[in-house]
Protein backbone atom coordinates (compact mmCIF):
# COMPACT_ATOMS: atom_id res chain seq x y z
CA UNK A 1 0.00 0.00 0.00
CA UNK A 2 1.54 3.33 -1.07
CA UNK A 3 1.34 6.61 0.87
CA UNK A 4 -1.79 7.84 -0.91
CA UNK A 5 -3.61 4.56 -0.35
CA UNK A 6 -2.66 4.65 3.34
CA UNK A 7 -4.01 8.20 3.70
CA UNK A 8 -7.29 7.28 2.01
CA UNK A 9 -7.56 4.19 4.20
CA UNK A 10 -7.11 6.28 7.36
CA UNK A 11 -9.80 8.70 6.17
CA UNK A 12 -12.16 5.83 5.45
CA UNK A 13 -11.84 4.64 9.05
CA UNK A 14 -12.77 7.99 10.61
CA UNK A 15 -15.42 8.98 8.06
CA UNK A 16 -18.36 7.16 9.76
CA UNK A 17 -17.67 9.05 12.99
CA UNK A 18 -17.54 12.33 11.10
CA UNK A 19 -20.87 11.59 9.42
CA UNK A 20 -22.46 10.72 12.77
CA UNK A 21 -21.11 13.95 14.23
CA UNK A 22 -22.62 16.05 11.42
CA UNK A 23 -25.96 14.28 11.71
CA UNK A 24 -26.14 15.46 15.33
CA UNK A 25 -24.55 18.88 14.84
CA UNK A 26 -27.62 20.73 16.17
CA UNK A 27 -27.84 18.61 19.32
CA UNK A 28 -24.98 20.05 21.40
CA UNK A 29 -25.69 17.80 24.39
CA UNK A 30 -25.52 14.66 22.27
CA UNK A 31 -22.32 15.87 20.63
CA UNK A 32 -20.71 16.21 24.05
CA UNK A 33 -21.77 12.65 24.86
CA UNK A 34 -20.49 11.34 21.52
CA UNK A 35 -17.10 13.02 21.86
CA UNK A 36 -16.86 12.39 25.64
CA UNK A 37 -13.81 14.11 27.21
CA UNK A 38 -13.06 15.99 24.01
CA UNK A 39 -16.67 17.16 23.85
CA UNK A 40 -16.44 18.55 27.37
CA UNK A 41 -13.17 20.31 26.59
CA UNK A 42 -14.66 21.85 23.47
CA UNK A 43 -17.69 23.06 25.43
CA UNK A 44 -15.40 24.55 28.09
CA UNK A 45 -13.34 26.38 25.45
CA UNK A 46 -16.53 27.89 23.98
CA UNK A 47 -17.59 29.04 27.45
CA UNK A 48 -14.23 30.77 27.97
CA UNK A 49 -14.42 32.44 24.57
CA UNK A 50 -18.03 33.58 24.78
CA UNK A 51 -17.94 34.98 28.30
CA UNK A 52 -14.32 36.05 28.82
CA UNK A 53 -12.91 36.27 25.28
CA UNK A 54 -10.21 33.81 26.31
CA UNK A 55 -8.88 31.53 23.58
CA UNK A 56 -7.77 28.07 24.64
CA UNK A 57 -4.87 27.15 22.37
CA UNK A 58 -4.09 23.46 22.09
CA UNK A 59 -2.00 21.10 19.97
CA UNK A 60 -3.78 18.18 18.35
CA UNK A 61 -2.85 15.83 15.49
CA UNK A 62 -4.08 15.44 11.95
CA UNK A 63 -5.25 12.05 10.70
CA UNK A 64 -1.83 11.75 9.02
CA UNK A 65 -0.15 12.27 12.41
CA UNK A 66 1.12 15.84 12.08
CA UNK A 67 0.93 18.18 15.06
CA UNK A 68 -1.36 21.14 14.45
CA UNK A 69 -1.95 24.08 16.80
CA UNK A 70 -5.49 25.45 16.94
CA UNK A 71 -7.74 27.73 18.96
CA UNK A 72 -10.17 25.17 20.28
CA UNK A 73 -13.32 27.33 20.44
CA UNK A 74 -12.98 28.28 16.77
CA UNK A 75 -15.56 26.62 14.52
CA UNK A 76 -12.79 25.89 12.00
CA UNK A 77 -10.97 23.80 14.61
CA UNK A 78 -13.75 21.33 15.44
CA UNK A 79 -13.04 18.74 12.77
CA UNK A 80 -9.30 18.96 13.42
CA UNK A 81 -9.77 18.47 17.16
CA UNK A 82 -12.26 15.61 17.03
CA UNK A 83 -11.05 13.74 13.93
CA UNK A 84 -7.77 15.23 12.72
CA UNK A 85 -9.43 16.34 9.48
CA UNK A 86 -11.86 18.87 8.06
CA UNK A 87 -15.34 17.47 7.73
CA UNK A 88 -18.45 18.04 5.61
CA UNK A 89 -17.65 19.13 2.04
CA UNK A 90 -13.96 19.56 2.91
CA UNK A 91 -13.67 15.79 3.19
CA UNK A 92 -14.24 15.46 -0.56
CA UNK A 93 -11.51 18.03 -1.22
CA UNK A 94 -9.15 16.11 1.04
CA UNK A 95 -9.72 12.94 -0.98
CA UNK A 96 -9.33 14.80 -4.26
CA UNK A 97 -6.02 16.32 -3.17
CA UNK A 98 -4.68 12.98 -1.94
CA UNK A 99 -5.55 11.37 -5.26
CA UNK A 100 -4.42 14.17 -7.57
CA UNK A 101 -1.66 16.28 -6.02
CA UNK A 102 1.60 15.32 -7.74
CA UNK A 103 5.05 15.33 -6.19
CA UNK A 104 6.17 18.18 -8.50
CA UNK A 105 3.07 20.36 -8.17
CA UNK A 106 3.17 24.02 -7.11
CA UNK A 107 0.26 24.20 -4.66
CA UNK A 108 -1.28 27.51 -3.56
CA UNK A 109 -3.37 27.32 -0.38
CA UNK A 110 -5.35 30.56 -0.48
CA UNK A 111 -7.18 31.07 2.80
CA UNK A 112 -4.97 28.58 4.63
CA UNK A 113 -6.33 29.10 8.17
CA UNK A 114 -4.46 26.68 10.51
CA UNK A 115 -2.86 24.99 7.53
CA UNK A 116 -4.56 21.61 7.23
CA UNK A 117 -4.27 21.54 3.43
CA UNK A 118 -0.78 23.06 3.61
CA UNK A 119 0.36 20.21 5.87
CA UNK A 120 -1.37 17.61 3.71
CA UNK A 121 0.38 19.02 0.62
CA UNK A 122 3.71 18.82 2.44
CA UNK A 123 3.12 15.09 2.86
CA UNK A 124 2.47 14.61 -0.87
CA UNK A 125 4.81 17.05 -2.64
CA UNK A 126 8.50 16.23 -2.95
CA UNK A 127 10.67 18.85 -1.20
CA UNK A 128 13.11 18.88 -4.12
CA UNK A 129 10.51 18.91 -6.91
CA UNK A 130 7.45 20.96 -5.85
CA UNK A 131 6.39 23.85 -3.65
CA UNK A 132 3.60 24.98 -1.31
CA UNK A 133 2.57 28.65 -1.03
CA UNK A 134 0.08 29.51 1.72
CA UNK A 135 -1.82 32.75 2.29
CA UNK A 136 -3.49 33.67 5.59
CA UNK A 137 -4.19 37.34 6.45
CA UNK A 138 -5.27 37.00 10.12
CA UNK A 139 -2.15 37.64 12.26
CA UNK A 140 -3.03 35.31 15.17
CA UNK A 141 -4.08 32.45 12.91
CA UNK A 142 -0.99 33.02 10.76
CA UNK A 143 1.25 32.67 13.83
CA UNK A 144 -0.19 29.21 14.44
CA UNK A 145 0.18 28.37 10.74
CA UNK A 146 3.89 29.19 11.06
CA UNK A 147 4.24 26.79 13.98
CA UNK A 148 2.32 24.08 12.16
CA UNK A 149 4.18 24.29 8.83
CA UNK A 150 7.64 23.31 10.20
CA UNK A 151 9.52 25.57 7.80
CA UNK A 152 12.90 24.39 9.08
CA UNK A 153 12.03 20.95 7.70
CA UNK A 154 9.87 21.84 4.70
CA UNK A 155 12.10 24.29 2.83
CA UNK A 156 9.72 24.24 -0.13
CA UNK A 157 6.91 25.93 1.84
CA UNK A 158 6.34 29.69 1.63
CA UNK A 159 3.98 31.38 4.08
CA UNK A 160 2.38 34.76 3.44
CA UNK A 161 0.59 36.85 6.08
CA UNK A 162 -1.52 38.73 3.53
CA UNK A 163 -4.65 38.49 1.41
CA UNK A 164 -4.67 37.83 -2.31
CA UNK A 165 -6.88 40.37 -4.11
CA UNK A 166 -7.18 42.38 -7.33
CA UNK A 167 -4.81 45.13 -6.15
CA UNK A 168 -1.65 45.57 -4.10
CA UNK A 169 -1.53 47.64 -0.94
CA UNK A 170 -3.73 47.45 2.16
CA UNK A 171 -7.43 46.74 2.59
CA UNK A 172 -10.02 46.60 5.36
CA UNK A 173 -10.72 43.04 6.47
CA UNK A 174 -13.51 41.66 8.67
CA UNK A 175 -11.98 39.62 11.49
CA UNK A 176 -14.59 37.19 12.86
CA UNK A 177 -12.38 35.48 15.45
CA UNK A 178 -14.34 37.09 18.28
CA UNK A 179 -17.40 35.11 17.18
CA UNK A 180 -15.44 31.83 16.88
CA UNK A 181 -15.44 31.97 13.10
CA UNK A 182 -11.93 32.75 11.88
CA UNK A 183 -12.73 31.02 8.58
CA UNK A 184 -15.59 33.45 7.97
CA UNK A 185 -13.24 36.46 7.97
CA UNK A 186 -13.17 38.25 4.64
CA UNK A 187 -12.30 41.22 2.46
CA UNK A 188 -16.01 41.33 1.56
CA UNK A 189 -18.22 43.39 3.85
CA UNK A 190 -21.47 41.49 4.02
CA UNK A 191 -23.55 40.04 6.89
CA UNK A 192 -21.56 42.09 9.38
CA UNK A 193 -22.44 41.52 13.04
CA UNK A 194 -22.24 44.25 15.71
CA UNK A 195 -18.86 44.05 17.43
CA UNK A 196 -16.97 42.41 14.60
CA UNK A 197 -13.45 43.76 14.29
CA UNK A 198 -12.23 45.57 11.18
CA UNK A 199 -8.47 45.32 10.64
CA UNK A 200 -6.08 46.45 7.91
CA UNK A 201 -4.28 43.67 6.03
CA UNK A 202 -1.70 43.79 3.24
CA UNK A 203 -2.90 42.65 -0.16
CA UNK A 204 -1.17 41.40 -3.29
CA UNK A 205 -2.30 40.09 -6.65
CA UNK A 206 -1.42 36.70 -8.06
CA UNK A 207 0.25 38.52 -10.97
CA UNK A 208 2.54 40.45 -8.64
CA UNK A 209 3.28 37.51 -6.35
CA UNK A 210 4.32 35.24 -9.21
CA UNK A 211 6.87 37.77 -10.44
CA UNK A 212 9.10 36.39 -7.68
CA UNK A 213 7.63 32.92 -7.17
CA UNK A 214 6.71 29.94 -9.29
CA UNK A 215 3.14 30.08 -10.63
CA UNK A 216 0.67 27.53 -9.28
CA UNK A 217 -0.26 24.29 -10.97
CA UNK A 218 -3.12 23.79 -8.51
CA UNK A 219 -4.89 26.25 -6.18
CA UNK A 220 -7.33 25.86 -3.33
CA UNK A 221 -9.33 29.07 -2.82
CA UNK A 222 -11.51 29.61 0.25
CA UNK A 223 -11.80 33.34 0.89
CA UNK A 224 -15.44 33.91 1.86
CA UNK A 225 -16.75 35.89 -1.08
CA UNK A 226 -13.47 37.41 -2.29
CA UNK A 227 -12.87 34.64 -4.85
CA UNK A 228 -13.51 36.95 -7.79
CA UNK A 229 -10.91 39.42 -6.48
CA UNK A 230 -8.32 36.64 -6.27
CA UNK A 231 -9.09 35.43 -9.78
CA UNK A 232 -9.22 38.93 -11.29
CA UNK A 233 -5.80 39.66 -9.83
CA UNK A 234 -4.45 36.61 -11.63
CA UNK A 235 -6.29 36.72 -14.95
CA UNK A 236 -3.15 36.70 -17.09
CA UNK A 237 -1.66 33.90 -14.98
CA UNK A 238 -4.78 31.76 -15.39
CA UNK A 239 -4.66 32.13 -19.17
CA UNK A 240 -0.96 31.34 -19.40
CA UNK A 241 -0.52 28.59 -16.81
CA UNK A 242 -4.04 27.14 -16.47
CA UNK A 243 -3.82 25.83 -12.89
CA UNK A 244 -6.40 23.46 -11.49
CA UNK A 245 -8.64 25.47 -9.14
CA UNK A 246 -10.49 24.07 -6.13
CA UNK A 247 -12.95 26.73 -5.03
CA UNK A 248 -15.62 27.08 -2.40
CA UNK A 249 -18.59 29.26 -3.24
CA UNK A 250 -22.04 30.15 -2.01
CA UNK A 251 -25.20 30.80 -3.98
CA UNK A 252 -24.86 34.56 -4.20
CA UNK A 253 -23.99 37.10 -6.88
CA UNK A 254 -20.37 37.51 -5.73
CA UNK A 255 -19.63 33.83 -6.07
CA UNK A 256 -21.59 33.59 -9.30
CA UNK A 257 -19.35 36.33 -10.67
CA UNK A 258 -16.28 34.26 -9.79
CA UNK A 259 -17.71 31.14 -11.44
CA UNK A 260 -18.69 33.06 -14.58
CA UNK A 261 -15.19 34.54 -14.72
CA UNK A 262 -13.69 31.05 -14.85
CA UNK A 263 -16.19 29.81 -17.42
CA UNK A 264 -15.44 32.86 -19.60
CA UNK A 265 -11.75 31.92 -19.34
CA UNK A 266 -12.53 28.48 -20.77
CA UNK A 267 -12.50 26.53 -17.52
CA UNK A 268 -14.82 23.57 -17.09
CA UNK A 269 -16.62 23.01 -13.79
CA UNK A 270 -16.71 19.73 -11.88
CA UNK A 271 -18.34 18.61 -8.65
CA UNK A 272 -16.78 15.98 -6.40
CA UNK A 273 -18.46 12.72 -5.45
CA UNK A 274 -18.05 11.15 -2.01
CA UNK A 275 -14.80 9.51 -3.10
CA UNK A 276 -13.28 12.79 -4.24
CA UNK A 277 -13.63 11.95 -7.93
CA UNK A 278 -14.71 14.44 -10.59
CA UNK A 279 -18.21 14.71 -12.05
CA UNK A 280 -18.60 17.14 -14.93
CA UNK A 281 -21.09 19.99 -14.60
CA UNK A 282 -22.38 21.04 -17.99
CA UNK A 283 -22.36 24.78 -18.65
CA UNK A 284 -26.13 24.91 -19.08
CA UNK A 285 -26.54 23.45 -15.58
CA UNK A 286 -24.47 26.07 -13.75
CA UNK A 287 -27.31 28.61 -13.58
CA UNK A 288 -29.63 25.84 -12.36
CA UNK A 289 -27.29 25.29 -9.39
CA UNK A 290 -27.43 28.98 -8.47
CA UNK A 291 -31.22 28.99 -8.91
CA UNK A 292 -31.60 25.99 -6.61
CA UNK A 293 -32.84 23.64 -9.32
CA UNK A 294 -29.84 21.32 -9.04
CA UNK A 295 -27.89 20.02 -6.04
CA UNK A 296 -25.37 22.46 -4.58
CA UNK A 297 -22.16 21.03 -3.09
CA UNK A 298 -20.25 24.13 -1.81
CA UNK A 299 -16.87 23.09 -3.29
CA UNK A 300 -16.11 22.60 -6.97
CA UNK A 301 -13.08 21.96 -9.13
CA UNK A 302 -12.31 23.99 -12.25
CA UNK A 303 -10.02 22.65 -14.97
CA UNK A 304 -9.21 24.25 -18.33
Amino acid sequence: MNKREKLLNKLQKIEPKMIEHLENIENKFKLVLLRKEKGLMKAFSIFLKNFFNIDLKITTRTFFNRKINIYLADQQASGLYFFGALYAEELKITKFIIKNLKENDIFYDIGACYGFFTLLAQELIDIEKGEIHSFEPLPRIFNLLKKNALLERFKNTFLNNLALSDSCGFANFINRERFRDSGGSSLIFQNIKPGEQIIKVPTITLEEYTKNHKPPTIMKIDVEGAEYLVLKGGEKLLKEHKPIIIMEFGLDDLHKKAVNFLIENEYKMYSLDNEGDLKVIHEEDINKIFEGQLKYDANYVFIE
